[in-house]
């Protein structure tokens, strides 16, 4: 079993954190833009929860995984981390993103690692948090403005098509891409360093994850049936999508 982080023994040396913010049953999150602040110990505390944390979700060993994350410096490179407690400040989740601009007057907002413990899943917790987080970044008044995340999970398909409409999420079964969202993902597929293993056609990486046994224990379900099926069938087991949103006013509003 992987040990259990809580928020003082994490955050314990940081002097100023930012305000907790609340989201349902004592559940709460701390927003730190960026967490490139954070102290060089505190990083290291937060990388070791991070492996422990993913471990516990996933059902699988994800050493190798974080350890490249931390070697390439996953924390000081996104623009906003958050970090998910329960009432008992223990740390159940996180998500972050990269604002990364493109060709042109293009950004792609890249979510970049979203986890949340089981016991904590199928509440509303984290399209509850990305309403509240997407609704006040600047970046999507605009027109040009992308949103983008790699996985191979249709649950998070699913959150994804709950903040921004199925008809503005790619891939789509039987749809084909649009060129600019091929383009975005095609620049995003460079950063991430999979260019030679990405099918722009398909928004797919092929061995997106090879440096994982497996990324499951065993592969999680959206509960809509066609949609576990194209992930099944377009995907495997170290496969994953880019998902390409294009959100043309601010997501969670009004929804």
């Amino acid at each position: 079993m992987s040990k259990v982080y809580h928020r003082a023994e994490l955050l314990g040396r940081v002097a100023d954190p930012p305000p907790s913010q609340p989201l349902m049953d004592g559940v709460h999150y701390l927003d730190w833009r960026p967490p490139a602040v954070l102290d060089a110990h505190t990083k290291s505390v937060v990388y070791r929860a991070l492996l422990a944390g993913a471990s516990r979700a996933f059902g699988a060993d994800l050493t190798n995984y974080w350890h490249d994350r931390e070697t390439e410096g996953f924390l000081d490179r996104l623009s906003r981390f958050v970090m998910i407690f329960d009432a008992d400040q223990a740390l159940v989740g996180w998500t972050g993103y990269r604002l990364i601009q493109q060709a042109g007057d293009r950004c792609c907002l890249y979510i970049d690692s979203t986890v949340l413990q089981p016991e904590q899943q199928s509440r509303g917790l984290m399209r509850r948090l990305y309403e509240a987080l997407l609704a006040a970044e600047p970046v999507l008044v605009s027109s040009d403005v992308y949103v983008a995340a790699r996985t191979e999970s249709p649950v998070f398909y699913r959150l994804f098509a709950g903040l921004f409409g199925r008809d503005s999420v790619y891939p789509q079964p039987g749809v084909d891409v649009p060129r600019d969202v091929i383009q975005c993902a095609t620049e995003l597929a460079e950063d991430l360093g999979q260019r030679s293993i990405f099918d722009p056609p398909t928004l797919r990486v092929l061995g997106a994850y090879n440096n994982v046994a497996a990324l499951y224990g065993e592969l999680p379900s959206s509960g809509i049936s066609d949609l576990d099926r194209f992930f099944r069938d377009q995907l495997g087991p170290l496969d994953a999508f880019l998902l390409v949103a294009t959100p043309r006013r601010r997501p969670g509003i009004g929804e």
